[in-house]
């Protein structure tokens, strides 16, 4: 596809408004970027603009609101071609978030030991054989939390006990 210098300027600009770079949360993370407002046109030509992602509507009259309008590009390519366009207009700030998303993002799919799941460890964590559970406060040996691998440690994050009362 061949972009308008003017029209990727323009899907820059409004990104800056009106964007937002997120990951999605979870054990498995993954890169978004959305738009969203209130003009149909606008979300509109953003999304002709860059060839790609998905519409959704989100109709809010019934609240008394105006209808919203967004557009996605959910995981890592759609993120990566978002990116690759709008890079040299964006601000510090929103390079600075890719930044910290892709680094987070990494750290989960590319782990250290290169299997994708799995957190890298730091050696201090691979060291300790405490950790607190946040739901009683306590310090516990490691042997008393149920394995995780997808943990940046390796261990669940509540204790047996807990788990145990509270079904977790």
């Amino acid at each position: 596809m061949t972009y308008n210098a003017v029209d990727i300027a323009w899907a820059a600009g409004f990104f800056e408004g009106e964007g937002c770079f997120s990951s999605t949360g979870g054990k498995r993370p993954a890169p978004d970027a959305s738009v969203c407002g209130t003009d149909k046109e606008t979300i509109d030509k953003f999304h002709q603009i860059m060839g790609f992602g998905t519409l959704t509507v989100a109709d809010k009259s019934k609240y008394g609101w105006k209808t919203m309008y967004t557009w996605h590009a959910h995981g890592f390519e759609k993120f990566q071609a978002t990116v690759a366009i709008l890079w040299p207009h964006l601000s510090p700030r929103r390079k600075k978030r890719i930044q910290e998303l892709m680094a987070d993002v990494k750290q989960y799919w590319l782990g250290g030991d290169g299997r994708r799941g799995r957190y890298k460890r730091t050696p201090k964590q691979l060291r300790s054989d405490r950790k607190t559970c946040p739901q009683c406060g306590l310090t516990k040996n490691k042997k008393n939390f149920g394995k995780n691998k997808a943990e940046k440690d390796g261990y669940k994050c509540y204790c047996k006990d807990c788990r145990k009362v509270g079904g977790k």
